[in-house]
């Protein structure tokens, strides 16, 4: 039984866009170190924040928010390959207080103006209001890149690089750009150690593998059997 909303709605024409983005971000990457190590792109700007601007694709930054959406504010979260249960009780909850006009775009998915956004909710609620989050926090990835050059490696630290879409409360408990594994060799980095012991769980996707289920239970992140039924009332 699918969530109702569905949070995990394949991103379209291509259906999940994680994978099909996947190696368009390793090239990249791969392409932008070695114009880093020619000279032709500083370091300063390579390690640059968010830019809009006309050198975008010259940051790392870039790669790293591309990897997990196209440029549009609603697959910031719709899409996303994992949402926190809170998060999905607050999107339900203001989701079915729109009017039914108003939750589904002239596409069938659901619109961005269902997506609770500080600027929506009422006075009090702004906790409520949806984050897309970096699981292993942007600078950290960087430095992870910085020192690999091979596509081999750079996807290996790619694949590290998830998302997790929360409330903004769960936001605050969650330590910014640190991360307890950060100095450790990317092949020891357990990218939901950052989460454990923060009080969030994660919404199930029966799109995970074996594998990425494995990591979430491990660092305490799942609530077994719960269903549709079950959170239904839950935030």
């Amino acid at each position: 039984m699918p969530w109702d909303p569905d949070p995990y709605s394949p991103h379209p024409p291509d259906g999940p866009y994680h994978q099909h983005a996947f190696a368009e971000v390793v090239e990249g990457v791969h392409d932008l170190l070695r114009r880093y190590d020619s000279g032709t792109v500083e370091r300063d700007h390579l390690l640059r924040g968010k830019d809009n601007g006309p050198r975008k694709r010259d940051t790392l930054n870039y790669w790293l928010f591309w990897q997990h959406h196209p440029q549009h504010e609603r697959w910031k979260c719709l899409g996303q390959r994992y949402w926190s249960i809170a998060a999905w009780g607050a999107w339900r909850e203001y989701f079915q207080s729109l009017p039914l006009k108003e939750r589904f775009g002239r596409d069938g998915f659901p619109a961005l103006r269902s997506l609770p956004k500080p600027a929506t909710l009422p006075v009090g609620r702004n906790g409520s209001a949806l984050v897309s989050e970096h699981v292993v926090p942007k600078k950290v990835m960087q430095s992870f890149l910085l020192p690999v050059r091979s596509r081999d490696d750079i996807a290996q630290v790619l694949r590290a690089n998830l998302c997790c879409v929360v409330t903004r409360s769960e936001n605050a408990r969650l330590p910014p750009s640190w991360h307890p594994d950060q100095d450790k060799p990317i092949k020891d980095l357990r990218p939901w150690n950052r989460y454990r012991g923060r009080g969030i769980t994660v919404l199930e996707h029966a799109g995970w593998t074996f594998d990425e289920r494995e990591a979430l239970s491990e660092a305490g992140l799942l609530v077994n059997g719960h269903s549709p039924a079950s959170l239904a009332g839950r935030r």
